[in-house]
């Protein structure tokens, strides 16, 4: 993996200051998932857990912004987050089966998503939002 997609960086943020704060916490335990895969079983599931949580907390976050604006993207954005939660929700149970290939392919296919959904449909729903003055814009 590359520096520039190791880490969080402002080029990511979409101007939603509490969106771009959970953002920042997705990564950190991305970044912290991968290196747990090369730690033990329990220090996986740990993370995992931690990520399935704080990954619902920021699609509650960002689906009430879109109920709240009205957001016209709301389905197709709200079915991308349905499908990462299946995915996290896979790698729990890859995981837990001691299924290590599995687990290590679906890690790496978890930033590359989330770097593609901020770019694309996040920073989407960024503009529309302060297009409304909805949210937490940055200053």
């Amino acid at each position: 993996m590359s520096e520039p997609e190791a880490h969080w960086g402002s080029q990511l943020d979409v101007g939603v200051e509490a969106v771009d704060r959970q953002h920042r916490q997705l990564v950190a335990l991305v970044d912290a998932l991968e290196s747990a895969t090369e730690g033990s079983r329990e220090a996986i599931h740990s993370v995992l857990k931690a990520l399935l949580t704080l990954t619902r907390r920021h699609f509650d976050t960002e689906q009430k912004l879109m109920r709240e604006s009205n957001y016209l993207g709301r389905v197709t954005h709200e079915a991308e987050h349905r499908q990462l939660l299946a995915r996290i929700e896979r790698l729990l149970e890859a995981q837990a089966s001691g299924r290590a290939a599995a687990t290590n392919e679906l890690v790496r296919s978890l930033r590359p998503w989330l770097r593609d959904h901020v770019q694309g449909l996040d920073r989407a729903l960024a503009t529309h939002l302060q297009a409304r003055a909805v949210g937490e814009p940055k200053a």
